[in-house]
């Protein structure tokens, strides 16, 4: 498995070989998340990619070409035992699914897959990510152009050093507020 949660993407081998199943779960994925997809259509290509890549997460079809993904999973499995295998299937017959579960696979979703479906099953298997949030975010609010800056600018430079997001919120004022202030001023 890689070592992305220090460089915060997350590396998901993705395979399936319908391709509007997998446009809709390489949106989901892109929609979730700090997630690096790589797409394959058929078992052989994946286990390839699997042997020569760094991959946190394995998302297969279990009705692919070549190899399908009980056998995929079985074999990623007996050569990287702690990588993380979720499969998605059309097919409901709960036979079906204890098979996919007998292969190894650690999860499953069943097609179509609900756009919600992923992001729980993501949390679970990639508990990494289940606590990642990204770095820490300061929001400094002003009333106006550079009052945050004067009031604490050291402090938001030192979190922003610190690798930090910081963002400033200042109310920029539309032309109905100053025609308001010049009527005060009048």
């Amino acid at each position: 498995m890689s070592d992305s949660a220090a460089d915060s993407v997350f590396r998901i081998l993705l395979v399936e070989d319908a391709p509007d199943q997998s446009l809709l779960l390489s949106a989901v994925l892109q929609r979730l998340g700090p997630f690096d997809v790589t797409l394959v259509q058929d078992g052989v290509q994946a286990l390839e990619l699997a042997r020569g890549g760094d991959f946190d997460l394995v998302l297969t079809d279990l009705n692919l070409p070549g190899m399908d993904g009980a056998e995929l999973t079985r074999t990623l499995k007996g050569e990287f035992p702690e990588l993380p295998v979720l499969a998605a299937t059309g097919y409901t017959d709960p036979a079906y699914a204890d098979a996919a579960y007998r292969a190894g696979v650690d999860a499953l979703m069943t097609k179509p897959v609900d756009p919600e479906d992923p992001e729980a099953r993501l949390r679970e298997l990639l508990p990494r990510w289940r606590t990642h949030d990204g770095p820490p975010a300061v929001v400094a609010v002003g009333a106006g152009p550079g009052e945050i800056e004067l009031g604490c600018g050291a402090s938001l430079a030192a979190h922003h050093a610190a690798g930090h997001h910081v963002v400033l919120v200042v109310p920029q004022p539309d032309s109905d507020d100053e025609r308001a202030i010049e009527r005060l001023e009048k």
